[in-house]
């Protein structure tokens, strides 16, 4: 017959809980830990990131005859931007207004329009997925029989947004169609 001691048993006892209780502890901080990398890393869109609006309008000096899109990174592509807008000494947009080192801004031309009643804009909000900002762009034009001026229009808006780690935008449609995509230069 083997006599054990209570004290030692209890003691063994007690080492195994703690143990046990490390060996879970271990097993959820590396359970939280892949949840947390895979719902940050592998994420398919990120919450919406805020697009400021900066400037819009109906006459620009861009006379394409689709919507076209744009880019400007730095200070030379800002005013080259401008440029399509409008004069330089009225850009509706002072270029010491953006702090380049954090932000971009993005435009989009309609194109040329036979009368007053068109607009182009962005969504409010922008996602982004991975290294790339998907920018919604919504067109809007007269009613039918609505009266409207009869003066050639060329629509325009320019926005904002933080410039994160994006190398790419891309824009779609209301619908969700792809319109463009372009390199951050």
């Amino acid at each position: 017959m083997m006599v054990v001691d209570q004290g030692e048993n209890l003691k063994g006892c007690k080492q195994l809980e703690k143990i046990g209780f490390q060996i879970c502890g271990s097993i959820l901080l590396v359970a939280v830990t892949c949840i947390i990398v895979v719902s940050f890393g592998c994420r398919q869109y990120s919450p919406g990131l805020e697009v400021q609006s900066l400037a819009s309008g109906a006459h620009s000096q861009d006379r394409g005859r689709d919507v076209r899109f744009a880019i400007a990174s730095d200070p030379a592509s800002f005013r080259s931007l401008i440029g399509r807008i409008s004069a330089p000494d009225r850009s509706p947009v002072d270029v010491d207004e953006i702090d380049f080192e954090s932000q971009l801004v993005i435009a989009a031309f309609m194109g040329v329009c036979p009368t007053a009643g068109y607009s182009i804009s962005f969504d409010s909000t922008a996602k982004s997925r991975g290294n790339t900002l998907e920018m919604r762009v919504r067109t809007s034009s007269p009613s039918a029989g609505g009266g409207v001026a009869q003066v050639i229009t060329s629509p325009y808006t320019l926005a904002v947004v933080d410039r994160l780690s994006i190398s790419r935008i891309r824009f779609v449609s209301a619908d969700g169609r792809e319109l463009s995509v372009l390199e951050v230069p």
